[in-house]
This record gives C-alpha cells, structure tokens and sequence, in this order.
C-alpha cells in the first residue's frame, strides 16, 4: 500500500484530498507536538499545527469530496495514552501512531542528541559496547538488548490496548473502529474561557450524497471584489476559475467573474492561482507567495496602492509568480520574490520592479517583461520564450551586467528586441496594456514613464532568449 505522510499545515484538508485523487492508500498526518530526536529547537516550538486541527480538516474534506472510503486516515505526533487515541478516532483518524513514547518504552531519555551518533542507551548509535563507547569519549553507556526491549514494548502496548478497551466498551461501541468520526462523542472539558472548540467538534455526517454540480457552480462564481484582503484570504479566484472551467464542459453560462480589491491589501498564497479564460482580477497592496501559478487564462494586476500619505507603495509578490502559467496576462508593478516565473509555458508577465533570484527557470514558452533588476542565477534551463529587461546602465543592467547574472546552467542568447515581428509586437502590446492598467490607477506619472518605454523599445531593452537545448548533464540547474 502507498501512504504519504504530510505535516499538518494550513488547507491541509486540500492536501489530503489531493492525496487521495493521487491513488494513495493511506493519509498520514503528523502533528506539530511529535518530533525526531534530530529535529531542531525552532521546528519542535514553532513548525506545524496541532494534529487534532488536521484531522478534522482532512476528515471532513474527504468526506465533502466524496472520497473517504478512498484512504485511510493516520495520525501521529505526541500522542501518549489510550485516551488520546480515542478522542483521534472519534475526530476522524482510523488509526494512530506512537513514535517517542514507544521510544522511551526501549529506554530513550530524550536527549535530543540522536545525531551525534553517541546516544548512552545504545538506540541511535552505531555504538554496540562498552570498550567502544568509552572510545569514543562517552561518561554513560547502557548497550541496548532486543529481547529486554521487544518485551518492554509487549508491555507497554498491551497495557495501552486494556486501557483502550476499557474507554471503548464505556462508550457503549464493540469495536474502535466504531468511533471513527464520532465527535458527537466528544465535549470541552477546559479552557473554554480562552478558546471556543465547538467548530472542531461539530460531527460529520460520512456518506450525505454531495450538491449536484450546477449548484456549486452558480454558489461559487462569484467574487466579492471592493474589500480588502489578508494573509487569511488564499486561493482567491482560484474557486471562480474552477466554476469557469466547470461551466464551460457542462454548457452553462455563468458571467466571467471579475474584482477589484481595495489599497492595502496583501493577500494569501495562490492569488489568483490556476486562473482560467474569463477570470479577471485585480488588487492594490499586493500577495504572498504561488500568485498565478499553473494559471490557464485570465488575467490578474497587483499595483501599488496609496499609503495614509497618498504615496503608491507595495505592490510586490512572495515566491514563484506565475509558476508554470500557460495562458493569461498578469501585471506586478513591484518586486517579486525568488523563483518569478519558473517553468512559464506559454503565459504573459510584466515585472515593474526587482526580481528576487532564480526567475524564468525552465521557460519553455511566453513573454516576460522586466522593468527593474531581474535578479542572480536567472534564465537556468530556459528552452523556449523570450525575456524582455529593461537596460539601465546605472545598475549594471546592460549586455554585460545581464551575462553575469546568468544562472551558470543557462544556454541563452542576449541581444537588442527583435523588430518587425510576433514578439516586437507582443512587447509594444503588453507595455501598452500595463500603461492603461496604471493610468485606471491614479498614477499617470507611471503611465506616461511606460509609454515612452514603447515608442524607444529598441535601445530601452535587451532580450534573452534560448540558444539552444542544454545537453550538459554535468551542469545542475537547481
């Protein structure tokens, strides 16, 4: 059987359903309070979410996508008594997993030293005497003994199963796999004055058969534009575009969706990610990182907004913008972090500021436009596409400044913009679109600065484009 073990991490209920489509057997979700011996200080106190939150959100995700009696659901991550694994299974998990407690059940001290290869009671050591051990410098070692330790864990996992029985049979069920998803079951006991779990324990009803699909299609096209967005608000537009590509295989007709949302936003991941023909968005302030990625269609703006001074800032995106996009028109008049437009087939880009490192790695087709710096190790792998940069000696960005920024992997040709054909004129048309998006703005200073950009396009830019296919498997592109 294949199981894929995730950490629980925020829209892991996606994740596991994800999972689920994929073919896997089994979802094994681990929680923020497990962790290896190995694992560093800042991940055990501050990486992942309780596992509680993940099964809840994964057993209701499959369960809401029809795909529960697809996968088994485990979990693990410091869970240390028969009580534990019941309040699991009736939170939906099938079954649950003992990591350090059946470690300390052998003789772990929890030294957090499993790396150095010098534990004292002989687990996570290659180290197997005394002689040895006192070698290698250690004050303490007690040489581990399988029969001593198989016993110990017969032990302890019996005593764990009559405790389980026990809380089973006074639960009135026969079976655990009876509470599976039972979290009727379940009450707060404490804590009620500083969190409110009554969302966490509202039971699923496993089998209710799902809307028909017309239904999620006229619920879920709309957007709410004119409001301002948080790092809360992730994936917008990616349920719209679903409900687009829906309705165009059904025959239904719904309006294109498109919205604006208000200054000062800075949006979630996925802003706009696997956007679709129709879908049109826009957003002053700016978003986080997977914005239109795997887009196939549509189109997308984040621009400055004015800040309590009227002064138009932000406007940047997080990591890998537009990765993998296809199709579609998506304008960033600020920065974009690392990775911006890696693996571009066929979409088109406009960056008005710095790019972070590693842009357009893998391009295989489209146009990508750079007003600012484009960044280090750029170019990586490219077989297909052109990059525009716009020249400014003053920052190093001339023919030479661009060569040292190549990726060391990069097989491309730089060289003055083409004239009279297909890509001149996707650059003249691209700079003129995001001259109007800046105008619709309120900055016609900008504006006017881009369309200026158009009419000396030949000794503004230079281009870069693939020189050939990368034969040397020598070279590494990552």
């Amino acid at each position: 059987k294949i199981a894929v073990k995730v950490p629980v991490v925020p829209d892991i209920g996606i994740i596991a359903s994800g999972i689920a489509k994929a073919g896997a057997d089994i979802v094994t979700l681990s929680g923020y309070d497990g962790g290896t011996g190995a694992a560093r200080q800042h991940a055990l106190r501050r990486a992942g979410l309780p596992v509680e939150i993940g099964v809840v959100e994964a057993h209701r995700a499959l369960v809401a996508n029809g795909l529960r009696d697809r996968v088994e659901l485990w979990c693990d991550g410091g869970m240390k008594s028969a009580a534990d694994v019941v309040k699991m299974l009736c939170l939906g998990a099938d079954r649950v997993g003992f990591g350090t407690l059946a470690m300390v059940a052998i003789g772990c001290t929890i030294c957090r030293g499993c790396q150095l290869d010098t534990c004292h009671v002989g687990i996570a050591t290659q180290i197997d005497s005394l002689a040895e051990a006192s070698a290698r410098g250690l004050k303490r070692f007690v040489p581990q003994e399988q029969e001593r330790a198989v016993l110990n864990l017969r032990r302890f996992f019996g005593a764990l199963r009559e405790e389980l029985a026990t809380l089973v049979a006074s639960l009135g069920v026969t079976s655990v796999r009876d509470l599976v998803g039972r979290a009727d079951l379940l009450v707060q006991a404490r804590g009620s004055d500083r969190v409110d779990l009554a969302a966490l324990l509202a039971p699923v009803a496993v089998g209710v058969a799902a809307q028909p699909l017309q239904v999620a299609i006229a619920a879920s096209v709309a957007i709410e534009g004119g409001r301002s967005l948080s790092a809360a608000d992730r994936f917008v537009g990616t349920g719209a575009a679903g409900a687009l590509a829906r309705s165009r295989i059904f025959s239904a007709a719904p309006p294109p969706p498109a919205a604006a949302f208000g200054g000062g936003s800075v949006a979630g991941n996925g802003f706009a990610a696997y956007a679709t023909e129709g879908l049109d968005l826009a957003i002053g302030g700016g978003v986080q990182d997977g914005a239109a990625k795997t887009a196939l269609g549509g189109t997308a703006a984040i621009l400055k907004a004015p800040n309590a001074v009227g002064r138009f800032v932000d406007g940047a995106v997080g990591k890998s913008f537009a990765y993998g996009a296809q199709r579609g028109r998506f304008f960033v008049q600020g920065g974009a972090d690392a990775r911006a437009a890696i693996r571009l087939s066929g979409a088109e880009v406009v960056f008005g500021g710095d790019l972070g490192g590693f842009a357009f790695e893998y391009m295989t087709a489209g146009t990508a436009i750079v007003l600012g710096d484009p960044g280090r190790w750029i170019c990586s792998g490219m077989s297909g596409g052109i990059v525009f940069v716009r020249r400014d000696p003053g920052r190093g960005i001339d023919e030479a400044g661009l060569r040292e920024r190549l990726a060391k992997g990069a097989k491309v040709s730089i060289g003055p913009p083409p004239t009279g054909n297909p890509a001149r004129a996707k650059l003249d048309d691209l700079l003129a679109a995001y001259a109007r998006l800046l105008t619709g703005s309120g900055q016609e200073d900008e504006a006017r600065m881009v369309r200026q950009l158009i009419q000396h396009a030949d000794r503004a830019f230079l281009t870069i484009r693939p020189g050939g296919e990368q034969v040397d498997q020598t070279v590494t592109t990552e």
